[in-house]
């Protein structure tokens, strides 16, 4: 009978031994060229496993590493797993949208974490990350900032008693409370006092979880749960108290916040639900979930009850090792810490109480490359995984379906290839000036499409935590060094310990103790004080007889009746919403050319086409009006405000990427993306409701500038919460302000007298270059992949030239190239978004011409409306362009340009000095009686007729004109054209909502909205 049982146990062991052989067999062939640790049959290398814990795991990776290579495979029991440290194969990885699985080993945290952002896939995934993402916007950051502030300054509160400069501190659990209390107030919208309760019970049920967790990663029976239940009783309990605490903890705050938003809701008045200017307010990541919608129903509480859990987790102890570790390096590195200290004084100067903004933040250049440094040395995530559900071919090597893809991002930080000295700590290496290596080299916070979402906000947190500390206290080199322990995050097993000391403010000698020297400084003082005085009266007066005697005066009307004060008192009333209303109204006082003056500074408006004829014609008078110079800090020196040789050396290289041959290619691009937006409208088409119609063109403009001239995909279309578009809208609201007050146009004033329009603008430019700079990175990339064969010598677009264009033998300069994408990135989707939008509108209210255009377009393209569009067309659709013209006539994107003279300019037996300002008002030159028949009246078909033949070359110039006018203005007509026939085919355009209200913010838009309705249309 026992030679039975034994003869079937061996016949079930051998058929399990030939299961398993065959189980793996295609996954080992095809995995046949990587290396990696011999496996036993059943068990593969889990034996490799025993004996390891949390501090261990890394070396051991480590070790693996350099006995295996960067990329080798594991079998753990029936489980493949592929590590890799190669940034190649990370690359592709990370940056695939199919790839965003997360592996099994994920699936532990599950009873805690449920399916939030970090948990979750596919279709799920993408919802919620939709929802989230606009809850990390800047302007919500730049809230944020404040409380980041205030929570430091609890955290330096609560740690004066401790700073005697002998006494190691484990910093680890008080920035572990100064990080809770962070995300709670900032994500959460509730405040928890975490750091007044340091005995908090989910900070110990956190601490328990981990530990308990990484056991389980690494024991790979525990990760079975009825097995781990079954052999570890004691610890599963554990977790599911742990589990409940945390769960009780974020449920509490959930209830409290739906309590908040409810009695807000009741309590406030809707003006008080909108920003400065007339806008919705952003919420924060909590406010959100509680008021979202998937599928038009309300996010269930335990889907709320996930998300809270994810960034109640993430927000606290990812930021509490990244902060942590980096306090321990600045401890340990004196002249790192000087260097730090002198930045932040220099920024944020002496006074430690003054809280700060986000833009002090962003000018801690040096701390940025500290903090950079640290994460390298200390990732807090040092590893991350994906699951392959199907096979994948990664540079040429294949690998199975069903593999844990693990990528070792602390390994690969600490590679010797990518980083000298690995094991140093040296910010250096990230200053501006130095090259990086590969992009995927240095990844602490992931990368691609499921990057961390919450990485400006830890930084921001980092940055102000951190400075706040080094403005109180020196941190001192005691206690032990860390021992780095992977608990899911990194952390130390011995705790992250240094020593604080006060830093003392020098007093300042008592004012009260006048000395002999004192009093000769005084008199030194007002000495310097009174020839300043005169300095000042002597160069007011030369400023009023400068505009007394100006060469002008009696041949043009001048505005101006009180010296010095000049203008400045009638430009009280200018406003970008009417300042169209003050053209017509000034030009019809004082004729098409008069002059006016602020502080002696005189400038000449004129719409008299003989006197634009001379301006702009000449090849002389290239420099943009000094007002241009707003500008400069946002789009730097790009073809706009560049002026003499270095225009004209960059318009020479960019004037060939707009050649015909190249416009051509472009139109299918056009075309594609305004199929886009056609699709997007369609829920939009039923006839009854009213759309600005503004926002959609915008986000196609973003698409088609960036996929033509920058030759990347940015998907704008996909993003109705572009933080590029919010961008541009808030800087050129502020920038037209300043237009309008001449006093703004000087910095220092403009900082000292509107210090909040100052933080936006400096936020709107960052997140500009931000954008532009990662459209460089990206395509500099894409060309460095191409093989050198595949380049055969042709016309390039845009960025593809200036990456390649040589100056006196150099190549462009990061700034160069930056300063021409952001000029053209504005001037080719801003722009044309203006002339697009009000050629719809217009077409909406003008019932015949749209159908005349309708009929043309019909007749020529059929009914199929897939048929794309392409360059041959446009030469057979002449009313189409004559629609165009007129409302860019009407309409023009850009109102006014100005010059400021080089040399002098004779006009009417009169002369413009040099170093005038000349502003050509292109908005009222458009609409002049005398050259347009009731030029108010929207008429195509005078672009037809006599009436064209007899306008001068200087009378229709809404692209403006001379060697300086619009390098883009053939592709963009040729992109009006696109998105007008697309839209006009697809839709009836009515006449629905608020009329248009112009309003010039540097590019022409509406205050009310550019609102029409659409009706699909039956062929």
């Amino acid at each position: 009978m026992l030679g039975v049982a034994g003869l079937l146990l061996l016949v079930a062991f051998a058929t399990l031994l030939v299961w398993d052989y065959f189980w793996r067999k295609r996954r080992n062939d095809m995995l046949h060229y990587m290396p990696g640790p011999r496996p036993l049959p059943l068990l593969g290398n889990v034996l490799m496993y025993r004996g390891l814990n949390a501090e261990q795991i890394m070396d051991f990776v480590t070790k693996n590493q350099r006995k295996y290579g960067r990329l080798y495979r594991v079998w753990v029991i029936h489980q493949l797993a592929v590590f890799s440290t190669d940034p190649r194969d990370i690359e592709f990885v990370l940056s695939s949208q199919q790839h965003i699985t997360k592996n099994n080993l994920y699936k532990l945290l599950h009873g805690w974490l449920g399916e939030g952002l970090l948990m979750s896939t596919g279709r799920k995934w993408h919802g919620r990350r939709k929802i989230i993402t606009p809850t990390f916007h800047f302007k919500i950051l730049e809230q944020f900032v404040e409380i980041f502030d205030q929570q430091s300054a609890v955290m330096v509160e609560q740690l004066q008693s401790r700073a005697d400069g002998k006494t190691p501190i484990n910093i680890f659990p008080v920035v572990c409370l100064t990080a809770l209390d962070i995300i709670a107030e900032t994500a959460m919208g509730t405040k928890i006092n975490a750091q007044m309760n340091p005995d908090l019970p989910y900070v110990k049920a956190v601490n328990d979880v981990t530990n308990i967790m990484i056991t389980r990663f690494i024991h790979a029976w525990q990760r079975v749960d009825w097995i781990f239940r079954l052999t570890k009783p004691t610890e599963a309990k554990r977790q599911d108290a742990a589990i409940k605490v945390m769960h009780d903890f974020t449920e509490n705050i959930i209830r409290e916040r739906r309590r908040t938003l409810v009695n807000n809701s009741q309590d406030k008045a809707p003006e008080e639900q909108v920003d400065d200017l007339g806008q919705k307010r952003r919420m924060a990541l909590l406010d959100v979930l509680l008021q979202s919608t998937i599928d038009g129903a309300p996010l269930s509480d335990e889907d709320i009850r996930e998300e809270v859990d994810t960034f109640m987790f993430e927000g606290h102890d990812t930021t509490t090792s990244a902060i942590s570790f980096c306090l321990y390096e600045i401890s340990r590195h004196p002249e790192v810490q000087q260097r730090l200290v002198q930045e932040i004084r220099e920024v944020l100067g002496e006074d430690r109480k003054r809280p700060v903004t986000l833009r002090d933040l962003g000018e801690l250049k040096f701390m940025e490359n500290v903090i950079k440094e640290s994460l390298r040395l200390h990732p807090p995530v040092p590893m991350i995984g994906r699951w392959f559900a199907e096979d994948v071919e990664i540079r040429g090597k294949r690998i199975p379906a069903g593999t844990n893809f693990t990528l070792g991002i602390y390994v690969l930080l600490r590679d010797p290839e990518y980083f000298e000295s690995p094991d140093e700590f040296r910010p250096e290496r990230f200053d501006a000036d130095v090259p990086q290596t590969h992009p995927y080299a240095y990844i602490p916070f992931s990368a691609g499409p499921r990057n961390c979402i919450g990485q400006k906000f830890a930084m921001l947190e980092m940055k102000s935590t951190i400075s706040k500390l080094l403005r109180h206290f020196e941190l001192l080199p005691l206690g032990p060094d860390p021992r780095h322990s992977m608990n899911i995050v990194l952390r130390s097993v011995n705790g992250v310990h240094l020593g604080l000391k006060p830093r003392y403010c020098q007093l300042l000698e008592s004012p009260n103790h006048s000395t002999p020297s004192c009093r000769g400084h005084n008199m030194l003082v007002a000495l310097l004080v009174t020839l300043l005085l005169a300095r000042l009266v002597a160069w007011l007066l030369r400023l009023v007889l400068k505009e007394l005697r100006h060469p002008l005066r009696g041949v043009v009307p001048s505005v101006s009746r009180v010296p010095l004060v000049g203008s400045a008192w009638q430009m009280r009333s200018f406003q970008p919403d009417n300042l169209h209303e003050k053209f017509a109204e000034y030009v019809q006082r004082f004729g098409r050319s008069f002059m006016g003056s602020v502080l002696g500074h005189v400038i000449v408006i004129t719409a008299e086409p003989r006197h634009v004829d001379a301006l702009l014609h000449s090849q002389q008078q290239l420099r943009k009006g000094t007002m241009y110079f707003a500008l400069r800090g946002w789009l730097g020196n790009g073809l706009l405000l560049s002026r003499g040789e270095e225009w004209h050396t960059m318009r020479k290289i960019i004037t060939p990427t707009f050649h015909f041959s190249i416009l051509e290619q472009f139109v299918e691009v056009f075309d594609r993306q305004s199929s886009r937006l056609v699709m997007r409208l369609e829920p939009l088409s039923v006839g009854e409701q009213t759309l600005n119609i503004y926002p959609y063109v915008c986000l196609a403009a973003l698409d088609i500038i960036t996929e033509t001239a920058m030759g990347v995909s940015v998907d704008a279309q996909g993003d109705e919460e572009s933080e590029v578009v919010h961008a541009v809208k808030d800087l050129t609201n502020i920038l037209a302000t300043r237009f309008m007050r001449p006093h703004l146009l000087i910095p220092q004033i403009f900082r000292l007298c509107w210090s909040s329009g100052f933080k936006k603008q400096q936020a709107g430019v960052h997140c500009l270059h931000q954008f532009t700079d990662g459209i460089i990175e990206q395509r500099r990339l894409l060309l460095a992949r191409e093989a050198p064969q595949s380049r055969p010598e042709k016309r390039h677009a845009l960025l593809d030239t200036l990456l390649r264009a040589t100056l006196d033998g150099q190549p462009l300069t990061d700034k160069q190239i930056r300063d021409e994408v952001n000029t053209f990135i504005f001037e080719g989707h801003d722009t044309t978004t203006s002339a697009v939008s009000f050629c719809l509108y217009l077409l909406s209210r003008h019932e015949a011409v749209q159908q005349r255009l309708f009929e043309e377009l019909k007749k020529h393209f059929g009914r199929d409306l897939d048929r794309g569009v392409v360059y041959a067309d446009f030469a057979a659709l002449p009313y189409l362009n004559c629609v165009v013209k007129e409302s860019l006539r009407l309409y023009p994107p850009i109102p006014a340009v100005a010059r400021c003279l080089e040399k002098d300019l004779a006009i009417d037996g009169g002369r413009i000095p040099v170093g005038t300002n000349v502003v050509v008002l292109l908005w009222q030159l458009l609409r002049d009686e005398t050259l347009f028949a009731d030029p108010l009246l929207f008429q195509p078909d005078r672009h037809l007729g006599e009436e064209a033949s007899r306008l001068g070359p200087y009378s229709y110039i809404p692209f403006s004109a001379g060697p300086r006018n619009c390098i883009g203005q053939k592709f963009a007509l040729l992109e009006m054209k696109t998105m007008v026939t697309k839209l006009i085919r697809h839709y009836q355009l009515l006449p629905m909502g608020a009329d248009v209200e112009p309003s010039i913010k540097i590019v022409l838009r509406s205050r009310s909205g550019v609102n029409l309705g659409l009706r699909r249309r039956l062929y």
